[in-house]
């Protein structure tokens, strides 16, 4: 099943082409990514699903159902931000189970490589205008927006560590190298950090997809150092159209502009705006001021025919 998609959620548009790549339909039932349930009965079905094979765990006797994928498992783990990867959606269903209206949740998780949950840091937007799917109601979709080109954490994400939703990321780490280092993805019939009751569901999920953007500007800066020439390159951009860049010292974001949230605080400095050639592709060059070297510089651009903002970057002078 292929879909094309605009998502919207909490208040950040992901705009320009999207496409929906179906990675796991369980029609066949194979289950190439390892997806597991937290219950005792997980099951492959042939017939029943959205339409076809689904993957669903008729036990599950837990405060919360839970849905996992392996760790470095294909094409759900890797660096989200270079994959593109703007958001995932599945189908999720409720054969039995206590009446509820809790949110759906996904999780981010990095697990560092490691088989122990203290050293994980994982990132997770409760979506409480989505409640988990009624018993016998038949199946639901759902999706989450995924702001990989976003440096710092995104409105409505919260961080968390260790392995019972520690808040917060552990010292030194943030979202941006969260979003570059994904391992693991988790879905939660729940806000996991809410009070929960013991008790038994029996859930299943199918149609799991990645979406990925396909024309977002992308935004890369070289000899970034003190007395030197940097230039500044974007690719991705409207062929012969213009781009604007624009950098700040103050530090990271989120700030609203006239062209949308950037990963910059005020003041925010704008560059000579560039011309794409032929092929999407726009350079500036400038001398970078020899007293700025151990300065963090935040930088971002925006294609001025699409309005589409780049990734932004946080770099250090040189």
């Amino acid at each position: 099943m292929k879909r094309l998609s605009l998502l919207l959620l909490a208040g950040s548009l992901i705009v320009g082409s999207t496409s929906a790549q179906n990675i796991d339909d369980f029609d066949t039932g194979a289950n190439p990514n390892g997806w597991w349930w937290n219950g005792f009965v997980p099951s492959m079905e042939t017939t029943g699903g959205n339409p076809g094979g689904w993957y669903r765990d008729s036990f599950i006797n837990d405060f919360i159902p839970a849905l996992r994928s392996s760790t470095a498992a294909g094409p759900w783990a890797g660096d989200y931000r270079a994959n593109g990867i703007v958001g995932i959606e599945f189908d999720a269903q409720c054969i039995s189970g206590p009446s509820a209206t809790q949110p759906m949740t996904l999780v981010l998780k990095d697990t560092k490589g490691t088989p122990i949950g203290s050293d994980d840091d994982y990132a997770y937007f409760v979506d409480f205008a989505a409640a988990m799917p009624q018993a016998g109601a038949g199946w639901s979709h759902y999706s989450f927006a995924i702001p990989s080109n976003d440096v710092a954490m995104p409105a409505g994400w919260a961080a968390a560590n260790g392995d019972w939703f520690t808040p917060g990321f552990t010292a030194g780490y943030d979202w941006d190298t969260l979003i570059q280092n994904v391992d693991q993805v988790e879905v939660w019939m729940n806000d996991p950090t809410a009070f929960g009751i013991w008790l038994v569901w029996d859930v299943g999920v199918d149609n799991m997809e990645i979406v990925q953007g396909s024309t977002a500007p992308a935004l890369a800066i070289n000899g970034l150092a003190g007395g030197s020439l940097a230039t500044a390159t974007v690719s991705n951009a409207t062929p012969s159209g213009n781009v604007l860049m624009g950098y700040s010292i103050s530090g990271v974001g989120p700030t609203m502009t006239p062209y949308g949230l950037v990963d910059m605080s005020m003041p925010i400095t704008s560059l000579p705006t560039m011309t794409a050639d032929a092929a999407g592709v726009a350079s500036l060059s400038l001398t970078v001021p020899g007293g700025a070297s151990g300065l963090t510089v935040y930088m971002q651009s925006v294609d001025l025919t699409s309005g589409e903002l780049s990734n932004a970057l946080a770099e250090v002078v040189l």
